[in-house]
């Protein structure tokens, strides 16, 4: 009897090249994705502090004064319980700072008196800045979904009075991003620093899920 040979089938060279090429465009695609994601966050985190420091500065031409340290908002009246979101609109305290050029209190203070938080009302009653949510002191988000704030106490290597509008919790890759795209790429010098630098020129940390609190001088 003739024994019966089985054959087994396998993949050619050419299958094997054929699919290790589309497993590359595939990884290549994911990545720009990726990368195309990443410069999109980062842009509209730069656009996110331009809207700011526009309404910031809009809001300084148009009525001599900076936001939240307007002395004369009940003085001149000049918004209406309508512009600022059906309640009167609040003078910060204590009443000494208005008017001094400084923006007292925290970025992230919670105090609704607080000129720091009074800014916010103040550009959404002068119409610079949508108001997001019930309050019409709340920071808005950032493109990243966190917390932002303006203040000018002065952190990040700069002296006290420096006004600066804050970001937290923007992961490395994105800050490093925003840094080269708007300033010089380092943590500690410019017009971008990030909290808890020292030193010349430090670079950023990428790729360890470091979290950094960014500031950019308005």
């Amino acid at each position: 009897m003739r024994s019966k040979v089985s054959k087994q089938s396998g993949f050619t060279l050419v299958e094997i090249a054929i699919v290790l090429v589309i497993i590359g465009l595939l990884l290549g695609g994911v990545l720009k994705g990726q990368e195309m994601i990443t410069s999109a966050k980062v842009k509209n985190l730069a656009g996110d502090q331009d809207g700011v420091i526009a309404a910031f500065n809009s809001y300084q031409d148009r009525f001599k004064t900076l936001p939240g340290d307007d002395a004369n908002v009940f003085a001149l009246g000049r918004f209406g319980v309508a512009d600022c979101g059906g309640v009167a609109c609040a003078a910060a305290l204590p009443l000494a700072t208005l008017g001094n050029g400084l923006i007292n209190g925290a970025f992230n203070s919670v105090v609704d008196t607080d000129e720091s938080r009074v800014l916010w009302q103040q550009l959404r009653a002068a119409s610079f800045l949508k108001k997001e949510g019930a309050s019409m002191f709340v920071p808005p988000l950032n493109a990243m979904g966190t917390a932002t704030g303006v203040d000018g106490a002065g952190r990040h290597n700069w002296v006290g009075g420096t006004l600066t509008h804050n970001m937290v919790n923007i992961p490395s890759k994105e800050a490093q991003a925003l840094d080269i795209m708007v300033d010089d790429g380092f943590q500690n010098l410019g017009s971008i620093r990030t909290v808890g630098t020292a030193g010349a020129g430090v670079p950023y940390v990428a790729g360890t899920g470091t979290l950094y609190q960014v500031a950019r001088k308005m």
